[in-house]
């Protein structure tokens, strides 16, 4: 993650105690293996002292066409909301996210099967 070398030098298990995850899993996360849920994704921004939408932002050439614009801008609205708020809505995602995820397993094993 491009934020926590940047100017911040943390490392890895600093961030990893600081959201309270284990190095490994912050360690997928941070290596693209892993994607965090946004729940994950506020309490690392919290940490590193910095927004979602640092987080979220393309850094590498060719991923800025596959951004949402709107998403990111909904992203950026989401950080003049409460704590209380962004979590609750965030909760809400991620069982979204979960939902679609048993979804497409239960899909995938009806054709395999």
């Amino acid at each position: 993650m491009e934020l926590r070398n940047e100017d911040k030098g943390f490392s890895q298990q600093q961030v990893a105690v600081t959201v309270e995850m284990p190095q490994g899993q912050y360690s997928r996360i941070e290596n693209g293996k892993v994607e965090p849920t946004l729940t994950t994704l506020a309490k690392l921004a919290e940490a590193l002292d910095s927004s979602l939408t640092e987080l979220v932002r393309p850094h590498s050439t060719g991923l800025e066409e596959s951004v949402s614009l709107p998403l990111l801008e909904k992203v950026r609205a989401l950080e003049g909301l409460s704590k209380a708020e962004r979590e609750a809505l965030m909760t809400i995602i991620d069982l979204a996210i979960q939902k679609q995820h048993l979804k497409d397993s239960i899909s995938q094993v009806l054709k395999d099967g």
